[in-house]
């Protein structure tokens, strides 16, 4: 835990919730147990994850993408917008929802993602490898990227996601 005293979310501030987190930046976010056995898949709920607020979990992610993805928990409305959002931040949510494995956040995250395929099909390419399963979905992330030269993608990706990539092309 940082050493300043961290902020707590005031979205997600519930004096009876049984789990804490700490986001990257400092911001202490107070979670239902039951929301996230219910809403995600992969959370890592266990011994880590504890009413303590001298050692909550630390996540690596800020606060503001904790705050949209942490939304998809809960059955309140309204949940965040992805449309006006930078890609960057589009980008984020999605890694961390995959990441989590909170599948609302994921599909809203994908769906905007692939919808930036014209505008950015290197960084959108990169993101559908890492995330999607060969379908639909990968297909329409990656149509852009189909005509980039060899010599260009082994600047433009990882080595992973250059590996992922020419599996695929």
């Amino acid at each position: 835990m940082s050493a300043s005293h961290p902020t707590t979310h005031p979205k997600f501030s519930a004096p009876d919730a049984d789990i804490l987190i700490l986001s990257s930046d400092n911001v202490l976010f107070r979670l239902h147990s039951v929301n996230i056995r219910t809403h995600t898949t992969v959370f890592p709920i266990g011994d880590n994850l504890t009413l303590s607020s001298s050692d909550p979990a630390t996540f690596s992610e800020p606060s503001g993408i904790l705050e949209i993805l942490f939304a998809h928990l809960y059955p309140y409305p309204p949940l965040p917008d992805l449309q006006d959002l930078e890609m960057e931040v589009v980008e984020a949510v999605g890694c961390a929802a995959h990441k989590y494995g909170i599948a609302s956040a994921m599909l809203v995250a994908d769906l905007k993602m692939i919808s930036w395929a014209d505008e950015y099909p290197n960084e959108v390419t990169s993101y559908a490898l890492l995330h999607f399963e060969a379908g639909p979905r990968l297909d329409r992330a990656m149509v852009h990227s189909l005509t980039i030269p060899l010599e260009e993608a082994i600047t433009l990706f990882t080595p992973r996601i250059f590996i992922a990539w020419g599996k695929v092309v």
